[in-house]
């Protein structure tokens, strides 16, 4: 599991609630089919998708892990009490692969589909001949977590078209938003945020000594290097997270649930990620500047105390055109 992953509280929270939802269903049908030991089990999962909605929200990634194995534990002693392997809860498998991995990074899904295996195990310990199907049950099984895998990759996919689609000004070097996307998103950002009862940290960076890369490489040059700590700073990046290029040394990123404190660890690692690597022989080092919500609840201010934040050789400022206060901008100093 990465670091990105482990210490990102948003995916889980929302792991959390699907996974409330998911009992709920089950539990309404395993009554709907009379199986009431099965119901029971299901309520179970319900009052403990209930109590990970809690911990999501007080203690972040605590117990993620355990709650996903209860997860499948309660699917498969489900399916063990209602007394029909090949019956209709077996459904509910590939839909509870979807509600695990659709808000989780790629990276994570391996951790997360594992734990299916526990239903197997709990049905052969059940029933050792799985009614008399063993073979069909097995493949069945296999088949609907491979189904509930390919429905996860598909539907993550869909809101990064769209997520295109709505925001053409992608700057091409490094495939992040360009500066005029930063007005309509990050005001959208913080609505979300404030919405979902989250913190929201904005985390300017600035690579060190552009002047100079710039006059010794030459404009393609380094832009190249540009484009590599992009690609750095991407496997560093959540879901949820969002990337601008501000000027051509300034980057921007939102951080879905992390305050100024917890972002430390994302720059921590975004600085190992870019510096601990050389580029072409040479090593570029960077600097952060950081701001979040709350305590700062306008998106220029947030802005503004992200990119006063940063420290170096070089300074950066927040320009607010006067013809347009609402419009936000960025001149990097030189």
């Amino acid at each position: 599991m990465t670091e990105a992953s482990r210490r990102r509280p948003a995916a889980e929270l929302s792991r959390a609630r699907s996974r409330t939802l998911f009992f709920a269903l089950l539990l309404l049908a395993a009554a709907a089919l009379r199986a009431g030991p099965a119901a029971g089990i299901a309520a179970a999962g319900l009052v403990l998708g209930l109590w990970s909605v809690s911990v999501a929200r007080s203690r972040g990634r605590s117990l993620s892990h355990t709650f996903v194995v209860c997860d499948w534990l309660f699917v498969g002693l489900t399916l063990a009490l209602a007394g029909k392997p090949l019956g209709p809860l077996l459904l509910f498998v590939p839909l509870l692969v979807v509600v695990q991995l659709l808000p989780s990074d790629r990276a994570e899904w391996p951790y997360l589909v594992g734990p299916s295996l526990l239903v197997p195990i709990v049905l052969a310990i059940a029933d050792p001949t799985l009614g008399g199907h063993r073979a069909l049950v097995l493949s069945a099984l296999a088949g609907l977590v491979l189904l509930g895998l390919a429905a996860a990759a598909r539907l993550r996919r869909v809101p990064r078209r769209m997520r295109a689609a709505a925001a053409p000004a992608v700057d091409a070097s490094t495939g992040f938003y360009s500066r005029a996307r930063v007005k309509a998103l990050l005001p959208a950002e913080l609505t979300a945020a404030e919405t979902a009862h989250e913190p929201l940290a904005l985390v300017c960076v600035r690579l060190d000594h552009f002047r100079d890369l710039r006059d010794f490489r030459g404009q393609e040059g380094s832009e190249a290097v540009v484009r590599i700590v992009a690609r750095r700073l991407k496997r560093t990046l959540g879901p949820d997270d969002l990337a601008f290029r501000l000027s051509p040394d300034l980057f921007a990123v939102t951080l879905r649930g992390h305050d100024a404190r917890s972002a430390r660890d994302w720059i921590d690692e975004a600085g190992h990620e870019v510096t601990g690597r050389l580029i072409d022989r040479h090593r570029q080092t960077l600097s952060f500047g950081c701001a979040s919500y709350p305590p700062v609840h306008d998106p220029r201010e947030l802005l503004d105390d992200a990119v006063a934040a940063l420290a170096g050789p070089a300074t950066a400022e927040l320009v607010v055109a006067p013809a347009a206060p609402a419009e936000l901008s960025l001149a990097a100093a030189r």
